[in-house]
């Protein structure tokens, strides 16, 4: 068995300590129905996913409005987690 790189045992980390899963070695770590994306907070993935499009497009004379505190709080009712793991926050989503 090869050993695991950093994302790896991340993901592995997630998998077994808050998705509730279990460990099996012979299972790819990026087969584990583990999201993980590598931002601070919940807001800043809301902004991250308003600036990717995931809202459409949004004209520049309506960005002031939006309301990433309400999209962040989405986003933790849809099961996206803030977790800290080494000294490395990041957020992640068990599918």
């Amino acid at each position: 068995m090869e050993a695991f790189e950093e994302w790896e045992k991340i993901n592995v980390v997630i998998y077994v300590g808050e998705c509730g899963g279990e460990f099996d070695p012979d299972v790819s770590p990026d087969h584990l129905g583990v999201e993980i994306y590598w931002e601070t907070n919940l807001k800043n993935l809301a902004i991250e996913f308003v600036n990717e499009g995931l809202f459409g497009d949004i004209p520049n004379h309506l960005q002031n409005y939006i309301d990433y505190e309400a999209i962040a709080t989405d986003l933790s009712c849809d099961g996206y987690t803030e977790t800290v793991i080494a000294g490395q926050s990041l957020i992640y989503r068990c599918t």
